[in-house]
């Protein structure tokens, strides 16, 4: 079936219609870009109640005599003066498809003549550069946004701290029955709140930047202790243990709220216990700041830390890196160290060592690209550097053009790559072209993450594009 006939109306009071929908931005018939019109308007596969863009729709019709009744009833564009008169012109039913065809014809070499018009202009006047371009009017239509580089939007330095949370444990070790009184700052307790907690690497929640001091004053009581009670090296560690198994085990969905919530280590010192994983990143973190060779290991349902001995301690272990680390549950009192729980003997587990997470830092540059009826085009150079000595594992960068705020239903365009592995000190520098669409503010950002990364992000100011 041909159908040759179009009507558009505003989308807020389109009524339930028997009739193929299409979706047509009101810009194309205010550009008097009507060669776009038929190429909007696909074919008669698209029978869905139509989206709307620019709150306009487009109704398409194979009956003439339908739309022409339709059209009069409810719309008449012939008495809308905001309506160019190029608009108007394409509900003149045509002769044949041969008249049609000769319309869009014309049209379209008047389109490019107009073009070619500009580009003569533009190339005797130079009034075209990165920050302007203009449109048919003379009006600047194109914002290119400054360069921008990556924050963290969750800033240490923001929170204050206006009281301590203060807990006592007390665990057994050796025969000695062990008992002392932590405080900690609330303001560090909330700024861990509001880390990310979504990481697949636990050891990247063992050792952070602002949680260290904290963590010092916690192990000079086990180095008093040890030194008081002439332990070896080994013994301080495991009395380390000791007082991390004394802690009751917390289901994350009964504590937090979410099947999975793994907790940095003022947390579960705050929280007074968590589940396996949770006890093995503290006894982890502590360990490693006492000056340890400690290991964290995931086995297919549990967690636990690998410990490398002094020479004292014996049983199950596993090698990696040319050393042997020692199985030590952390979630339960009366474990030694080597002994692995039944269910998991069979198992080799991942094993990540305790190193600090990696620092990235980006930084985007965008410029004019190009533009056509619909889209204004952005190349978005981009420049990623990892500031630590850690290498990023498994990093997903991505760039977007979007509206604000950020919606993913709203995303203009994407860009994405995923490197498995970026070396300590690494630079990678490259660039990308991202569409926008005309007449929507739009943002350009971008976000980087990994399997050890913090999420690292960076947004333009709003560029309008008309």
């Amino acid at each position: 079936m041909d159908c040759e006939y179009f009507v558009y109306y505003p989308a807020t009071k389109h009524t339930e219609l028997h009739t193929y929908t299409a979706v047509i931005p009101l810009k194309d018939f205010y550009n008097r870009k009507l060669r776009d019109v038929k190429s909007c308007i696909v074919s008669d596969s698209t029978k869905e109640t139509s989206l709307v863009i620019d709150n306009y729709e487009v109704v398409k019709y194979c009956i003439w005599e339908e739309a022409l009744e339709y059209f009069n009833n409810n719309h008449d564009i012939h008495k809308n003066e905001n309506a160019p008169r190029d608009a108007q012109r394409i509900f003149k039913k045509p002769e044949n498809s041969k008249a049609l065809k000769n319309t869009g014809q014309f049209l379209f070499k008047a389109f490019i003549s107009a073009i070619v018009v500009i580009i003569v202009v533009v190339l005797t006047l130079g009034i075209y550069s990165i920050h302007d371009v203009y449109d048919m009017d003379g009006t600047a239509n194109i914002q290119v946004p400054d360069p921008v580089s990556s924050t963290n939007p969750n800033n240490f330095s923001d929170y204050v701290t206006t009281g301590y949370y203060t807990q006592t444990y007390t665990w057994a070790y050796k025969g000695y029955q062990q008992s002392h009184t932590f405080s900690f700052p609330d303001s560090l307790y909330a700024y861990y709140r509001n880390e990310p907690h979504t990481w697949l690497d636990y050891s990247s929640y063992a050792v952070t930047e602002h949680d260290r001091q904290m963590l010092k004053s916690v192990i000079s009581v086990f180095e008093e202790e040890g030194e008081r009670r002439h332990f070896t090296r080994d013994e301080n560690a495991l009395n380390v243990i000791a007082f991390v198994q004394s802690m009751p085990y917390k289901y994350d969905d009964e504590t937090t709220g979410y099947d999975e919530y793994p907790r940095y280590p003022v947390e579960t010192l705050v929280d007074r216990g968590g589940d396996c994983e949770d006890s093995a990143i503290l006894a982890a973190a502590l360990l490693f700041e006492m000056g340890y060779d400690v290991v964290l290991l995931e086995f297919s349902t549990h967690a636990a830390i690998g410990l490398a001995s002094s020479g004292s301690l014996f049983g199950d272990s596993y090698l990696y890196n040319g050393t042997q680390y020692y199985y030590v549950e952390t979630t339960e009192t009366g474990w030694r160290a080597g002994e692995v729980p039944t269910e998991y003997k069979s198992q080799q587990p991942e094993i990540y060592p305790i190193e600090p997470a990696p620092s990235l830092t980006i930084h985007l540059t965008p410029s004019y690209h190009r533009r056509d009826s619909t889209y204004v085009y952005y190349k978005v150079e981009y420049t990623i550097i990892n500031d630590s000595p850690t290498a990023a594992r498994n990093v997903t960068f991505q760039i977007y053009t979007h509206a604000e705020p950020f919606d993913e239903n709203w995303i203009w365009d994407e860009y994405l790559i995923n490197i498995e592995m970026l070396q300590g000190g690494e630079t990678v520098h490259s660039e990308a072209i991202l569409k926008a669409t005309r007449r929507e503010n739009t943002y350009i950002s971008c976000i980087a993450y990994g399997d050890n990364l913090y999420p690292v992000r960076a947004m333009t100011n709003t560029i309008s594009v008309r």
